[in-house]
Order: structure tokens, then C-alpha cells, then sequence
């Protein structure tokens, strides 16, 4: 969704291939520390206060937040107009382990050797063949309630095209979302959705308008009512429920991401959330420096994370070290998106978010301007 994927698109780069033969393995400068420090970073993932903690992605994959969102009423519905679906427990991880269960399908499965979070699922179809794998929850969420689909099966296959196609699955949703404000699609018909992405797949006139991305064909077809930031399309987690989440989709340099600085705290409250966003971006952003699997950011206190890497590269940063590392990277992408012609005021959430209730909770966001624009001051 983001840079180098858009960069790598532009210029019809495929993949990368890198023959590591003969390359020596990496290793630590103090191996007794650096053992030392992951073990605690291991303890902190198992047993730590975080909401996905322990075997719980293990057990039910990114699919068990689906309820939690739910639950929250953060969970886009219907063109993102309600946070909550009814039928969300047709496309929970409850539904999605009862359903693999008879067909072969499985869960928790390690992406790489040494990997403890574990939260690959591999996805069989009714005759008990691989259908996809890492059927996530933004998937689940695009394409599945706020669409209105509730098809476990189809929202698989849809899965499967846009992998196969090298769309992402959070912007094809909404794509196919505000379709239904112009009559093009609606709420519920999976087979009308799947033909929508063949028809990007066929590069038809109409598939080449949907490839481009929610904001294109928004300006296309008149629609006003844009779910989109930077020209990313708003994730699975509403902001208007999570407020400080809904900071970050305004404020980070890459549009609605939500990788780039998750805020859970207090979520219906605009008190204090630009504060939030901003340290979760610092610490998300420097972190991604590092490599390590964005769910190792459960344990995103940096005094856990800096003894594996002092040990590693024999240095000595410190937390304020690493905290200058991502403000650093985000002022250079700040200085990237201004020459590219994205200033400050594109640091906004959709107006109308400000001004339609979401049900059940009935929120808008209404974290105040001002206080995000602060942020720019890293």
C-alpha cells in the first residue's frame, strides 16, 4: 500500500532475488547478552498487559479481532457508516477455525524458524483444497463487513485474487465500498464483488478505474464521502471509535496505515490523543528499523528492545537515542511528502468523520485539529 511497494509497481520490479550462498551468518557481538535480552522480550510477548498477548495469535491468528473491534464498535461496516456488524460472527476466528476444522486447514503456523508469534492460518475451500493463506483481519474487515459479505468462502477466494492480482485487499474494499453511494454495487452481494476485482483483472474500462484506488474513483464517480487519508484507504479499525488511532491515520506521514502508530488507550476519548499517537509513531517508526515482526511492537517499550540491539551491534543507545531514530525518519519523510507536494494540511481525517455518528457508539472524531497539528513539531 505504501512507498516501495508503490515504487516497485511503477517500475514493474516483480521481486527481489538474493543468493545468499557462501554469505556468512550474522551474529551477535555478545551472544550470552543478546540471548539474555530476548529471553526477555520472549517473556514479555507470552505474559505481558497487551490485548493480543500470549497465544492468543497463535491460537486464532489476526481473525480473533475481528470481535474485539466488534465489540468496540470499531469495526467498518457497511461503506464505513456503522462499527459494529451483525453478522460478524460469521466471519470471526470462531467461525474460521470451525470451518477449517473439517477441511484440513490450520493455524498458527511460524512465518520464518524461531518465530513465536505464530499468526499464519492456511485457508481450505469446501472440498478440503488450499484456498489462501494469512486470511487476515483488514481482510476480513474490507472485504467482509464493510461490504456486507458475511461469505466466509468468498471473502477466501477474494483473498486469494487480489494476492494473485498484487492489489491490496484494505484499498480493493473500499473501493468496492463506495460503489454502493452510486448504485454500482451492493451491500451483501459477494459474487457482485469478486466480478468487480476481475474486472480489474481483465483491465476492462471500468477495472482499470477500480485498480486505481478508492480516491480515483471516488473523483471518477462524484462521491464526496472519501474514506481516505494521503490516498490510502482507511484500515479495519474506525477511527471515529479510536480516536487516537484515527491521529495517526491523519498525521503519519504514509496516509491511514495502521502499523505506523497504534493507540488503544481510552479510545472514545479526544483527551490526549494526539500525545499518544505521537510517541506510538516515534517508537513504530524506529522500530521498523530494526526488522522485527510488527507484533513484536507488543512490547514496544524501547528499554526491551535496545538491550538485543546494543548487544547485537556492540553500541550503547539509549531510550532517547532510539526515540530520536524515528523522529528522525519521520521528519525525513515529513521533507519527502512536502517536496512531493503533501504539506500539513493533508494531516486531516475525512471532514465528514468529524460530523457523522457512528453507531453503536455514536462517536465522531472530534480530537481537535490544533493538537494534531503539533505533531508536525518533532
Amino acid at each position: 500500500r505504501g512507498e516501495v511497494g508503490a515504487v516497485m509497481g511503477s517500475r514493474l520490479l516483480k521481486a527481489v532475488v538474493i543468493d545468499d550462498e557462501g554469505a556468512p551468518l550474522r551474529k551477535p557481538f555478545d551472544k550470552a547478552s543478546f540471548r539474555t535480552a530476548v529471553d526477555t522480550v520472549l517473556e514479555t510477548l507470552k505474559s505481558g498487559p497487551h490485548g493480543i498477548s500470549g497465544d492468543f495469535l497463535k491460537m486464532f491468528g489476526t481473525p480473533g479481532i475481528v470481535d474485539m473491534d466488534n465489540k468496540k464498535g470499531s469495526l467498518p461496516t457497511f461503506n464505513y457508516r456503522r462499527g459494529s456488524f451483525d453478522q460478524s460472527h460469521m466471519i470471526n476466528a470462531e467461525k474460521f477455525i470451525e470451518l477449517n476444522a473439517g477441511r484440513g486447514g490450520s493455524m498458527g503456523h511460524a512465518c520464518m524458524p524461531g518465530c513465536i508469534i505464530r499468526c499464519h492460518n492456511v485457508y481450505h475451500d469446501s472440498k478440503g483444497g488450499y484456498l489462501t493463506g494469512s486470511l487476515e483481519f483488514e481482510t476480513l474487515a474490507l472485504l467482509g463487513s464493510n461490504l456486507g459479505i458475511s461469505d466466509l468462502d468468498a471473502i477466501a477466494r477474494m483473498d486469494r485474487r487480489c494476492d494473485e492480482l498484487g492489489i491490496d485487499t484494505i484499498e480493493t474494499g473500499s473501493t468496492i465500498g463506495i460503489l454502493n453511494d452510486v448504485g454500482l454495487f451492493e451491500f451483501g452481494d459477494a459474487a457482485r464483488a469478486e466480478a468487480l476485482i476481475e474486472e480489474i483483472a481483465a483491465g476492462t474500462p471500468l477495472g482499470r478505474i477500480l485498480g486505481n484506488g478508492v480516491e480515483v474513483v471516488a473523483k471518477v464517480f462524484g462521491i464526496d464521502r472519501v474514506p481516505s487519508v494521503k490516498g490510502q484507504a482507511i484500515p479495519g479499525h474506525e477511527p471515529r471509535a479510536l480516536k487516537g488511532w484515527g491521529v495517526t491515520y491523519a498525521t503519519s506521514p504514509q496516509g491511514a496505515d495502521h502499523t505506523t502508530g497504534p493507540v488503544t488507550e481510552d479510545p472514545l476519548n479526544p483527551a490526549g490523543q494526539a500525545q499518544r499517537s505521537k510517541l506510538s509513531q516515534i517508537h513504530n517508526t524506529a522500530f521498523d528499523a530494526t526488522g522485527l515482526c510488527h507484533f513484536t511492537f507488543l512490547a514496544r517499550t524501547p528499554e526491551k528492545i535496545l538491550p538485543m540491539i546494543n548487544s547485537f551491534f556492540n553500541l550503547q543507545l539509549e531510550v532517547e537515542d532510539f526515540r530520536e531514530l524515528g523522529r528522525w525518519m519521520l521528519r525525513t519523510e515529513r521533507a519527502f511528502n512536502q517536496k512531493a507536494g503533501i504539506g500539513p494540511c493533508a494531516d486531516r481525517l475525512p471532514e465528514w468523520m468529524r460530523k457523522e455518528a457512528l453507531a453503536p457508539t455514536n462517536a465522531v472524531f472530534d480530537v481537535p485539529q490544533a493538537e494534531m497539528d503539533e505533531l508536525a513539531n518533532l
